[in-house]
This record gives C-alpha cells, sequence and structure tokens, in this order.
C-alpha cells in the first residue's frame, strides 16, 4: 500500500477513541450530607463456631439476603467479620439484625459499629518506663489511643516493650508531640 492511499483512507480519522472510566472508591453513602463516609460494622458470632469457619457463600447469601447489596466484608483475627455497608440505611438494618440466616441455617450474632479510625502516627526512642496508660492521660484531648509495640528476641519465649508507640489521633496528624519535657517528632 503506498502512502496516498494510506492518508486517503478513513482508517486514522475514525478511530475509536479511548472510553475514560471512572475508578471506583472506597464505600460512599447515597444521601449527599455524608457523601465519602465508610461505614463499617463488626458483626460476632454468639455460638462457639467461629464466623471465619463458615462458608464464605453461605455469609454472602446471608448478608445479601439481610441487607441487599452491600460494598465488601473482610474477617478479622479476632474471628469477627467487618461488613462495610453502601448507606446508613444499610448500617440500621444490619445493627437490627440477630441472626445470620439464608433460610436454611440459622447463626445468632451480635452486631457493633466501628467507630471511624482517626490518623496515625509513630514515635520512638520512648522511655519504656513511660507505660501506654500514661501517655494516652497525658495526650488524651488530641490522642484516643496509644499502643507500644513489642517484638520477640532471637531465643525467647516472652514479648518485650520496644521503644517505638503507635498514636491513634482524634483529628488532625502533628508534626511533633510533647510528653513532659521530651519532644517527639511523629512519623505517620
Amino acid at each position: 500500500m503506498d502512502e496516498d492511499s494510506l492518508e486517503s483512507s478513513n482508517y486514522y480519522r475514525e478511530r475509536p477513541q479511548k472510553v475514560q472510566r471512572k475508578r471506583k472508591t472506597g464505600a460512599t453513602s447515597s444521601s449527599g450530607d455524608d457523601a465519602g463516609e465508610v461505614l463499617p460494622v463488626v458483626l460476632q458470632s454468639q455460638t462457639e463456631r467461629q464466623l471465619k469457619s463458615f462458608n464464605p457463600i453461605y455469609i454472602d447469601n446471608c448478608l445479601k439476603k439481610c441487607i441487599g447489596a452491600y460494598e465488601s466484608y473482610v474477617p478479622l483475627q479476632n474471628d469477627n467479620l467487618v461488613v462495610t455497608c453502601t448507606n446508613p440505611q444499610q448500617v440500621k438494618t444490619m445493627m437490627s439484625c440477630s441472626q445470620l440466616t439464608d433460610g436454611k441455617i440459622s447463626t445468632p450474632i451480635q452486631t457493633t459499629l466501628c467507630q471511624p479510625v482517626g490518623p496515625k502516627g509513630v514515635i520512638y526512642n520512648v522511655p519504656l518506663d513511660i507505660k501506654a496508660a500514661e501517655i494516652l492521660d497525658y495526650l488524651q484531648p488530641q490522642v484516643k489511643f496509644v499502643k507500644r509495640f513489642q517484638y520477640k528476641p532471637a531465643g525467647e519465649l516472652e514479648l518485650l516493650d520496644s521503644i517505638a508507640v503507635l498514636l491513634h489521633f482524634q483529628s488532625d496528624l502533628a508534626s511533633e508531640i510533647r510528653i513532659g519535657y521530651l519532644n517527639f517528632k511523629i512519623r505517620s
């Protein structure tokens, strides 16, 4: 084929354009005032059988029967499930649900609403004689949860406290924080 025939053909002019698609984001509420809010609910089994041990298809069918189409569910290490709802109405329905059932099998459950987690930061070189509870009491208005990391030395059987501390903030993540006369930089 010569260049004249390529230029005269409509191949280059009439190629379909790529379609721009919007990316899916996390679970959002359908009402305008709560846009962008994630709505998680924790499910806990009231029997000796753990929810993680149930067939995932059974749990999916039970959730769809109870609240309709939902965003997702995730099993936790403590044998609970976190269900992410798509709107506040689903949260209300899920909170009033006392059992998971697909029509054949019923499993009694307890539901609790997850509190939204604020920003997290880690501070280092915190003296070991300062306990996590003391740090929380000292930083109470701006910090809502404190956890001291632990490690297991090689050949040891028990966990030891480390010098790193995790802080969950109420609202904004600060760049520095003062505990007594000690100043710590916060890493996110």
